[in-house]
């Protein structure tokens, strides 16, 4: 494998609070994506998704290079319900998408995104989709009022208006009998039938990243510059790009993330 780019950035001044993370070695290369956490809770005094990005960190570390997906997922899994004291509440959770270079695969779980040359394979879940309309709404109704984007920056009316939602969206982590279900890694089981598996092979280019940036492109400069756009005209990401969270007063960004670009 060949490293060209790789980039990690938290969205709070504070580097030390960001969710996502890399992981490089001879066998593997992975973003992982903790999930930004909806209580004050801590595990082993970090938020719910750093530690279980750190979890997923750990595990990939000590993984034999032959590991199959399944395994590597479940193991990750495992660490994450040894957080909660084996009774997980789905408050640590973590997306992941990772490269086996023993396999010549990509594994993906959860909503991170990728390029395999030309080729640009999203994961969105339905239900952020759903409750970014709603989040939309919200704010076009206080703009409508009277209210400026200054102000919504401060105090999210629209993350106010869906945060009992995404509360209780756990709930429907790993549900494969219910339209907004979907795959994360918090300890508690999931179908290894929603690991996405794509085939690679020596000379491919690949990129891995998180969902911090609203559009992937075929190098670092170009998924930055249109991420600096999303910034400037629709900083609350409402829009032109539609999240179930903004940029808030005095943050980088809506959202950590963490990008690599490498050739097989």
């Amino acid at each position: 494998m060949n490293i060209h780019e790789q980039f990690i950035m938290g969205k709070r001044p504070d580097q030390a609070l960001c969710e996502d993370g890399l992981f490089i070695s001879d066998s593997f290369v992975a973003v992982l994506d903790g999930v930004t956490s909806k209580s004050s809770r801590r595990f082993n005094n970090s938020t719910g998704g750093r530690a279980a990005m750190e979890c997923a960190a750990a595990v990939l570390k000590k993984a034999s290079a032959d590991t199959s997906g399944a395994v590597l997922f479940e193991s990750i899994n495992n660490e994450i319900a040894a957080l909660h004291n084996d009774t997980p509440t789905g408050e640590a959770a973590v997306c992941i998408i990772v490269y086996s270079d023993f396999h010549k695969e990509i594994w993906s779980l959860g909503d991170c995104q990728c390029i395999i040359n030309d080729t640009y394979c999203t994961h969105e879940k339905a239900i952020d989709t759903t409750l970014s309309d709603i989040r939309a709404r919200v704010i076009e109704e206080a703009l409508r009022n009277g209210a400026a984007i200054e102000d919504i920056t401060e105090h999210d009316v629209g993350r106010e208006a869906i945060l009992p939602q995404l509360k209780e969206q756990h709930l429907l982590a790993n549900r494969t009998d219910h339209e907004y279900g979907y795959a994360v890694l918090n300890g508690c089981s999931f179908d290894h039938n929603s690991i996405i598996t794509y085939p690679v092979k020596a000379g491919d280019t690949v990129i891995l990243a998180t969902d911090g940036y609203p559009r992937l492109y075929n190098t670092l400069q170009k998924s930055e510059e249109y991420l600096k756009h999303i910034l400037t005209v629709d900083p609350l990401c409402f829009r032109e790009y539609k999240s179930t969270k903004g940029i808030q007063k005095g943050n980088l960004s809506f959202d950590d993330r963490a990008y690599i670009k490498f050739s097989v």
